[in-house]
């Protein structure tokens, strides 16, 4: 069924849309606390295939900014579960249900022909960039709410662009500059068009001034001539106003998925998003009026708006709750001690203490940390955790106090080692000391305990073979 109001082609039945009504399937953008590669380009990717219409919301407080996004009912979420593959885990989307999308705002208008977001470049964070004004905003007690609408494709003004490229710098596949092309077809049709309706005028013009002919009849070869001369001026106007549209922004445009979208805000505020005169004009009911106030932009800048963050990890932008916890070993995640562990004794002390394997630890770690590096690890492998061990040798310093990750209840920090004379046996000897730092929370753990097992680590370490026997 097709809504008769916006569209929508999965309405249950012509006058029972769910988004008319306001229900969407709703999502929130967990993210990685750290910085993560340039992922823009797969972003992009994952924008195109998304399907229409998706409402993309920024919704910013005092504590932080949040991402959601806004689907139709049961749509298509495999696409939204793709993220979370794509990111290596780092980040995904949590299912927010049916959400009770508001109503009314204002729309974004623009007098460029192909707009630009502002904060677009390679090098820029552009969610960083808006979610400061929007955060600001709140900050001042305004109701910040952006909201980015994907409508469909446009790909007629893509292929008339391609054409206008071939056109204005050069024709398709070395071809010469006098190669038949529809923007110079139109131009001298546009031509002859302006001459004939001059020349129809005219001659009409003089008939009815010499009055040979029934006035009134020859007045309708006037006004039609005239018609057809503002006709053609206008279209060689308009086809002036693309021509003079600078070389890198259409060829921009004809590179990536070009997308019909729209802005709408809740509360006019100063937020400059495209490059151009801008104005903020108020609908009522923001969907679907949107769908009338809608402009060409490029998937590749839209992706700059949600893709992770990579010049720094948010800390003063994101809200806490929107930051997904991940643990890792030795691949700039912090990693949990795998499950397997087993009761033994030490040797030593005659007393229980808990103790892993160490084959079966190791070969655990080695394949957690190659399916981290290759970004194939799972979501699962990543929680759960109850102690950290972090590894900052390969930036060097010595000691250093690690912070405990809770729920987790101890952190083991390794820093680099050096070689360092040491006396022994009445003599200094070169010896590599490889400092360890040990937090830990009190309330779990006793202090004795804690320096045992720290204790118990350096040793195994001094004697690894022992270690390979005992485990």
């Amino acid at each position: 069924m097709i809504c008769i109001q916006c569209g929508y082609e999965i309405a249950t039945a012509p006058d029972q849309c769910p988004l008319c009504k306001g229900e969407w399937q709703g999502w929130e953008l967990l993210f990685a606390p750290h910085a993560l590669d340039d992922l823009r380009a797969q972003v992009m990717g994952w924008i195109a295939q998304l399907p229409f219409p998706t409402l993309m919301e920024w919704i910013a407080s005092p504590k932080g900014l949040r991402v959601r996004l806004y689907l139709p009912p049961h749509v298509a979420e495999g696409v939204v579960h793709s993220w979370s593959g794509m990111t290596g885990q780092h980040s995904r989307w949590r299912s927010l249900g049916i959400v009770k999308v508001q109503s009314g705002g204002y729309a974004l208008h623009t007098s460029n022909r192909l707009p630009s977001l502002i904060a677009s470049a390679k090098d820029s964070d552009p969610l960083l960039a808006i979610g400061s004004r929007l955060i600001s905003a709140a900050r001042e007690g305004h109701d910040a709410s952006l909201r980015l609408w994907l409508l469909g494709n446009e790909d007629q003004l893509q292929e008339k662009l391609r054409s206008l490229s071939s056109y204005s710098y050069g024709t398709e596949g070395g071809v010469g500059n006098d190669t038949p092309n529809s923007w110079g077809l139109q131009l001298d049709f546009l031509r002859a068009g302006l001459f004939f309706g001059m020349l129809m005028a005219g001659i009409s013009g003089g008939i009815l001034f010499a009055g040979w002919f029934n006035p009134f009849a020859v007045s309708m070869f006037v006004v039609a001539g005239i018609t057809i001369c503002l006709a053609s001026a206008l279209g060689i106007r308009d086809w002036l106003a693309w021509r003079s549209i600078p070389k890198e922004v259409v060829e921009r445009r004809i590179q990536e998925p070009l997308l019909k979208v729209a802005f709408s805000i809740s509360e006019p505020i100063q937020l400059p998003l495209l490059a151009g005169e801008q104005f903020w004009h108020p609908i009522e009911s923001v969907w679907p009026a949107i769908q009338k106030h809608t402009f060409p932009l490029p998937a590749g800048e839209l992706a700059g708006l949600i893709a992770p963050l990579q010049l720094g990890e948010g800390s003063g932008l994101l809200d806490r709750a929107v930051w997904q916890e991940a643990r890792a070993l030795a691949v700039k995640w912090r990693w949990r001690l795998p499950a397997p562990v087993r009761r033994s004794r030490s040797a030593r002390a005659a007393r229980p203490v808990w103790m892993p394997c160490v084959v079966e630890l190791a070969r655990e770690l080695a394949g957690a940390a190659e399916r981290a590096r290759s970004r194939k690890i799972a979501l699962e492998e990543m929680e759960g955790g109850c102690f950290t061990i972090t590894n900052l040798g390969g930036l060097g310093g010595t000691y250093f106090t690690p912070i405990v990750n809770h729920p987790e209840v101890a952190i083991l920090g390794l820093s680099r080692a050096r070689r360092e004379p040491v006396w022994r046996n009445d003599a200094f000897e070169p010896r590599l000391m490889l400092p360890l730092s040990l937090s830990y929370d009190h309330r779990v753990i006793d202090g004795a305990d804690a320096i045992r097992f720290l204790r118990w680590v350096a040793e195994a370490l001094e004697q690894p073979f022992l270690l390979s026997l005992q485990g």
